[in-house]
Parts: structure tokens; sequence; C-alpha cells
């Protein structure tokens, strides 16, 4: 996906073993990135981690911000397959309406996202600087929300806000990405501070998430 122009899988260093490989990379630097930033985490490292050579890394990838492109992508991507696996093929607006309903979808969706939580915390750290692969960021974001027609078209429903691509994607933003980000990069710190449980605190989080997230989301589909 990321590979520099002109080269073929036979170019590759001889110690490359494919797609494993490739894994190896991405998982090493999600974690890096989330626990040094972006800027904090060096391709040496990332190498070292990932116990491949330096030269393997520039083959697949063109440079540190195309590893972080890729690992938004494959976010959107692997988020969106989860809830085509969760949503039932009835689906409609009642059913966003309906707790019940909405848990059976919201629940599975949320435990993916957690699993994903370092991912989140970079999404946060690199959406607050000003440096220009943070534009990285905001292009997830779009793409999120042109899957998330694509999604609502599939059940003839109409994507929220979709009176403009600016509110559709400030929307999702700052009511959806940005608070799960934030929760994940500060879960810990404010677990402390409670004295209670990560379990309790996520879950009066997501109570918190649902009724400010989806109130917007199905705010926008009737103004549709």
């Amino acid at each position: 996906m990321n590979k520099p122009t002109g080269k073929t899988f036979s170019d590759a260093p001889a110690d490359s073993t494919g797609s494993e490989s490739k894994n190896r990379i991405l998982k090493a630097a999600e974690k890096l990135f989330a626990d040094k930033g972006f800027d904090g985490a060096r391709v040496d490292e990332i190498a070292r981690q990932a116990k491949v050579n330096k030269a393997l890394i520039y083959y697949y990838f063109k440079s540190k911000e195309a590893i972080l492109e890729e690992l938004m992508e494959l976010m959107v991507s692997e988020a969106m397959e989860a809830v085509d696996t969760m949503v039932p093929p009835d689906f409609s607006l009642e059913s966003l309406a309906s707790p019940e309903e909405r848990d059976k979808i919201m629940q599975p969706l949320f435990a993916f996202l957690r699993e994903r939580a370092d991912l989140m915390k970079i999404v946060l750290m690199e959406s607050l600087k000003s440096s220009s692969h943070n534009e990285t960021v905001f292009r997830l974001i779009s793409a999120m929300v042109e899957r998330q027609e694509e999604f609502f078209k599939r059940f003839n429903m109409p994507a929220p806000n979709k009176q403009s691509k600016a509110h559709q994607i400030v929307g999702e933003f700052f009511t959806g990405m940005l608070p799960l980000a934030g929760y994940f990069a500060l879960e810990e710190r404010w677990s402390r501070f409670l004295d209670i449980s990560r379990d309790h605190l996520w879950e009066i989080f997501q109570q918190s998430f649902i009724s400010s997230h989806l109130a917007y989301t199905l705010d926008g589909i009737q103004r549709s």
C-alpha cells in the first residue's frame, strides 16, 4: 500500500517474511507512537522492536508518516468491518433509538475500540500538534465519514448531517473520535483520581458517550 514507486516484492531485503514482517512493523510502531509520541519514536527503535532491519521498513513504507497513515487506514477499515458484522439485516433508525438494540451494536464496537486504545491515543496526540503529518488524522476522519455514508446507504437511511461534508466531519471528530481518544489517553489517571476501577470508569464513559454522540447522530439523520 505504501511501497516506494518502482519496487517489486523481489526487491525486498533477503530477511523479509512478507506480510508477517510488515505486521510486526505496524504493531511495533503503534506501541512506540503511543508510548513516545510520533516525533519521539525513531525508525531504529521500530526496527528493533519488530525484529527486522531498517531497510525492510523503508521497503514497505517510504517514511515514518506513511506508517502512521497506514495504521490509521487500518483502524478505519477494521472498525467498519467490525460494525458490518454486528449490524442486523433489519437495522433501522428505530434500532439506534432502542437501548437494547443499540447495545447489541455499540458494546462489541466499544470492545473493539478498547483493544485499539494505543491507536486512539495516537489520534489525540497527533491532532494536538501543528506539524504537517497531522493531516493524516483529519484524512482519517474524512475517510470515516465516507464509510459512514456507505453504511447508511445500505439501509436506505440518510447519513447524519448530509447537508454539508464539513458538518459531518466536524461532528464525527468532536463528538465521536476526540472523546474516545481522550478517554483512552487519560483512563488510568482518571481511574486513580476518582479511586474507581477502569471497568467502572469505562461504564460511566460509555453512558456519557452514547448520550452525546448518538444524540448528535440521530438529530443529524432526522435533519438530513
